[in-house]
């Protein structure tokens, strides 16, 4: 099954995102880490799988541990 993932950042009043490739992580530490390679105040991962779920991890600056909302999956 096939997913979706974007990286969105905020700094200031501008904003950017782009496509994100997840093919090696496998905890929300990585995940994290994904994050941590962007510029940004606030630091957004957006994840689509199928229709299984989606998942929204996010990073303030500032912040060691990412905060993961993950929907109910079937």
């Amino acid at each position: 099954m096939s997913y979706f993932a974007a990286v969105l950042s905020r700094t200031g009043d501008r904003g950017r995102g782009a496509e994100a490739v997840l093919e090696d992580c496998e905890s929300l530490e990585d995940l994290g880490d994904v994050l941590r390679d962007l510029d940004g105040e606030v630091r957004l991962l957006v994840i689509e799988h199928g229709d299984e779920y989606a998942a929204i991890v996010r990073l303030d600056d500032g912040d060691d541990d990412p905060r993961a909302f993950l929907s109910d999956g079937r």
